[in-house]
């Protein structure tokens, strides 16, 4: 047996997860956030609200993007969101560890 923790963010709303972070960590890859959403199988309206959501519980915008032109768009993620999500990975990543842990303890004695 082992345990699984997912964490989730919340300020007045849930903002931040699993979900969110793998769609920043897709637009760093992508330069897009049409391009992430759809790696997901988002709609791009879903991956629209979640980084809306990010910016307003947060107050701090996730992503930086460049209109559409004759090359297309692009996006960027700002300084905050790669903090946040530094952050993030630290926090679940200690977590886990202790979860483990504390299942070990619980569930094996």
């Amino acid at each position: 047996m082992k345990i699984a923790v997912k964490m989730t963010v919340i300020n007045e709303d849930k903002f931040f997860g699993p979900g969110t972070l793998e769609l920043l960590k897709n637009v760093a890859k992508t330069g897009s956030l049409l391009t992430a959403a759809e790696e997901m199988g988002l709609s791009y309206s879903k991956a629209r609200k979640m980084i809306k959501t990010f910016r307003l519980e947060t107050g701090e915008n996730a992503i930086i993007s460049q209109a559409g032109g004759a090359g297309g768009g692009s996006a960027t993620l700002t300084p905050y969101a790669l903090s946040f999500m530094e952050k993030y990975e630290r926090l679940e990543k200690e977590v886990e560890e202790f979860t483990r842990l504390k299942f070990g303890e619980i569930y094996e004695a």
